[in-house]
C-alpha cells in the first residue's frame, strides 16, 4: 500500500509512504549522491513505492523523519533496513509536473 502527498499542497515536494511487511523486505528504491544531495537514483518496477509520485533523479530530504542533508547513501539504506512497518520518503521533485492524487469536496 502507498500514501503519497503534497506537504502544505506544495507540487515541488512529494512525500511517500509504503509498507515493509518483513524487516528484509526490500522497498525497490536506489539511493545516490551527486554533490552533498541524497537522490533518488532509480525507482524500480513492481517495488512498493513504483506507483508512488517518487522519481529518479528526486532530491531526497528525509526518510521516516530523518533529515537526509547529511546522510551518506549508506547512511539511507541502514535507515531503510532498519525500519519496521514502513518506509516514508520527503523529497523535492526533480521534474517540473505534478499530479492530483485526490481532491475532496468541502
Amino acid at each position: 500500500h502507498i500514501v503519497a502527498s503534497n506537504p502544505d499542497g506544495d507540487p515541488n515536494y512529494t512525500q511517500a509512504m509504503a509498507a515493509k511487511l518483513t524487516p528484509r523486505s526490500k522497498i525497490g528504491i536506489v539511493f545516490n549522491s551527486r554533490g552533498n544531495r541524497l537522490r533518488l537514483g532509480c525507482v524500480r518496477p513492481q517495488s512498493p513505492f513504483a506507483y508512488s509520485t517518487l522519481n529518479s533523479d528526486d532530491h531526497v530530504l528525509a526518510i521516516n523523519n530523518v533529515p537526509a542533508a547529511c546522510l551518506s547513501v549508506r547512511q539511507a539504506i541502514g535507515i531503510v533496513a532498519e525500519a519496521s512497518g514502513g518506509v516514508t520518503i520527503l523529497a523535492k521533485r526533480h521534474a517540473e509536473s505534478a499530479v492530483v492524487i485526490s481532491e475532496i469536496a468541502t
